[in-house]
């Protein structure tokens, strides 16, 4: 029988895991000494509450890891965050010298804490944690995704992102391609009955990796084949050597797909050419107006433009120097076609303007089109002045504004450099952390107006560190959005009851992340 020794926590939730691991035997020590003593050679899994002091935790875990029979003893270390937040110093000791396996955060989420030992030692619990059971989040959540985007992303920005994601390949194939030898050497190893634990979990890190990227990278039958093989290496079913036959034609499979996939040629040159620098100007927001209607240009000119706002005026087809922070659009063709022809030819000339068409007409339709294509308001001509100055205002910034920070968390390099290329043309300052034990250092220094989280992390998961950014009082508003490949109901509860705002699907489709991420800021803005 397996079995789990405790130390620090209070006596009731040896008892409550008792209650749902019945055939797991649930043992209490007073002290760290007394729990890694008995753990040698005697425990499936330490359960340590650093509460009963961090010196004696980490010398009693010294002298374990310094014998042969609990060098392999897995370890989940649960701590208090201190005012100041989380001490990575005291993280780092335990999870680089002490090689913790797992480190969970106070007030305890009783579900996670199951789950993460379920997954540890390899046990199923009796029964489902009700929802009653698990510490409540301290920012209150929905328990249900929200209902989808009402704007679809636009063609022209797909397009626009499918190219930028699609440069970074030439330097992610290579590190795509390492992923997939672990995975044809877990394969193998399976196949002549030499599979162990710890290559059976660097094979499942490894699809999971995989099943995330691949899509991304414009590879969606990657993606399944990486999800298949996680499935696989990571249940907890026994691995027969007939089952190798199947996993090494799997790994091959995927390494085709990645050998075969072509590489991105060189971006093309932009349509527009920077503009020549103005004194005085350079921070002033340029609105470019494309009409052919001369009462409009006078009227922009006139009743628009002013100290803080330049206005460009342009004909269709004109040359136009620099990128505008925001394009209004005079769509006045004879017929719709050519109207949405020249609404997502600017999308494409401009990615990442907002863009106001005006047009004379209205209907529903005509207003629904608009929306798909990219427009981020529609305007009924003939144009009242105040409706054009509160269209204008509203999708540019405020006056001395800063770009919005961003800030992604994943262990993966190459997710995070998908996320720069996507992200960074959007007017965001994107900042990056890749080490899920440094964030609330990179948290402090990046200061974000928004947090975009993968859930699937070594020691320290994603949905642990939203509990922290929630349990500070000075961020519990901050808008935090979920980047992950499990999009099951109970995952999705998992990060709703966390504090999250949003989530979106691994592989992540560019223009839709982009979309939950503008949504989320404007309305902190408000």
């Amino acid at each position: 029988m397996k079995s789990i020794l405790i130390a620090g926590l209070p006596g009731h939730f040896a008892t409550w895991l008792a209650e749902r691991l019945p055939n797991v035997a649930v043992q209490v020590a007073f002290g760290a000494d007394e729990a890694a003593d008995h753990a040698r050679g005697n425990a499936g899994l330490l359960l340590l509450d650093l509460a009963i002091g961090a010196d004696e935790t980490m010398d009693a875990l010294r002298k374990l890891r310094a014998s042969a029979q609990g060098a392999a003893v897995p370890v989940i270390v649960t701590l208090e965050p201190g005012e100041r937040g989380v001490d990575e110093s005291v993280l780092d000791r335990l999870v680089r010298e002490l090689r913790v396996e797992r480190i969970l955060f106070h007030p305890l989420d009783r579900a996670e804490l199951l789950r993460t030992i379920t997954q540890m030692i390899d046990v199923a619990a009796q029964q489902p944690v009700p929802a009653a059971a698990a510490s409540p989040a301290p920012a209150a959540a929905p328990v249900a995704p929200p209902p989808p985007l009402a704007q679809p992303a636009p063609a022209a920005t797909r397009e626009n992102v499918s190219a930028a994601v699609g440069q970074l390949w030439t330097r992610a194939r290579g590190a795509m391609l390492e992923r997939v030898a672990v995975l044809e050497r877990a394969a193998r190893a399976t196949a002549d009955g030499r599979l162990n634990g710890a290559m059976r979990q660097q094979a499942t890190d490894e699809a999971h990796r995989l099943s995330g990227a691949l899509g991304t990278f414009g590879l969606p039958d990657g993606t399944r084949v990486a999800r298949e093989l996680e499935t696989v290496f990571g249940g907890g079913r026994f691995l027969k050597p007939e089952d190798g036959a199947q996993l090494v034609a799997a790994a091959e499979s995927l390494r085709r797909m990645i050998e075969s996939r072509q590489e991105q040629p060189a971006a093309p040159a932009p349509v527009a050419t920077p503009a020549a620098p103005v004194p005085g100007s350079s921070s002033i927001p340029l609105l470019l107006v494309l009409t052919g209607d001369p009462a409009l240009a006078q009227t922009v000119r006139g009743e628009v433009a002013s100290a803080s706002l330049r206005v460009e005026v342009a004909g269709d087809g004109d040359a136009v120097a620099g990128q505008p922070d925001a394009v209004l659009l005079d769509v006045s063709a004879p017929d719709a076609t050519s109207d949405w022809r020249a609404l997502a030819e600017v999308g494409r000339r401009f990615p990442g303007a907002p863009i106001v068409v005006a047009t004379a007409r209205g209907a529903l339709p005509d207003r629904l089109r608009a929306v798909q294509l990219g427009a981020r308001s529609f305007l009924q001509k003939p144009l009242a002045a105040d409706a054009l100055r509160e269209a204008v205002a509203a999708i540019l910034p405020a006056p001395g504004a800063k770009r919005a920070r961003v800030l992604c968390v994943d262990d993966d390099e190459q997710m995070l450099a998908a996320l720069r290329a996507v992200l960074g043309p959007q007017h965001l300052d994107v900042h990056t952390c890749n080490d899920p034990l440094h964030f609330w250092t990179r948290l402090g220094e990046v200061d974000p107006d928004l947090l975009v989280l993968d859930i699937e992390m070594p020691h320290v998961n994603g949905i642990e560190l939203c509990r922290v950014v929630r349990a500070d009082p000075r961020r519990r508003s901050l808008p935090i959005v979920f980047l992950t490949s499990r999009t099951e109901p109970e995952t999705v509860y998992r990060v709703f009851a966390a504090g999250a705002d949003d989530f979106v699907g691994k592989p992540f489709v560019g223009p839709e992340l982009i979309a939950r991420i503008r949504n989320r800021l404007e309305r902190v803005r408000g």
